[in-house]
């Protein structure tokens, strides 16, 4: 049996773990948005290395933003072939206006493997793709001992209708 997308799974009850919300400087709770923190959670919990910054409460517009970085975060990993544990680094930033979204492969070699496998060239172009269709800038680079690196920020409604 195949495991489910990430956009697909259901949301738990709150996680032990997460009982005392962070704080940033100025004493501004900095917790991500119960959906996101699913999707960060779940990232987890398949053994990647997940770091999570908000400094504005959730948008109105959160589950479908959920969903926008859950098809994101399927497409690039998935990149490197089957999932297996501890294989990408991941960053999810939340912002008044935006979402900013980074996957890192921690294989070393991954960009040059993923820019001579077909499979791989066809994913991205589908994730370009995908990301031009719905307006949400996608950069796709060489990291640190050739790692792939996949960027993709979400702009809130207003933000999109503003540029």
């Amino acid at each position: 049996m195949s495991k489910p997308k990430l956009a697909e799974r259901t949301v738990p009850a709150a996680r032990a773990h997460r009982a005392t919300p962070p704080f940033d400087t100025n004493g501004r709770e900095t917790t991500l948005s119960p959906a996101l923190e699913h999707l960060a959670d779940t990232l987890r919990d398949q053994g990647h290395s997940v770091r999570t910054a908000s400094m504005h409460p959730p948008w109105i517009d959160d589950h479908r933003l959920a969903s926008d970085a859950a098809h994101f975060f399927d497409q690039a990993l998935g990149l490197s072939g089957p999932a297996h544990s501890a294989r990408a680094h991941i960053r999810l930033y939340h912002s008044k206006t935006l979402l900013f979204l980074q996957v890192t492969q921690l294989k070393p070699n991954s960009f040059e493997s993923a820019t001579r496998e077909s499979s791989a060239r066809d994913t991205l172009h589908e994730l370009s793709e995908w990301s031009t269709c719905h307006g949400h800038p996608l950069s796709i680079g060489r990291g640190p001992r050739d790692q792939l690196r996949v960027d993709l920020t979400i702009l809130s409604a207003a933000q999109r209708i503003a540029s």
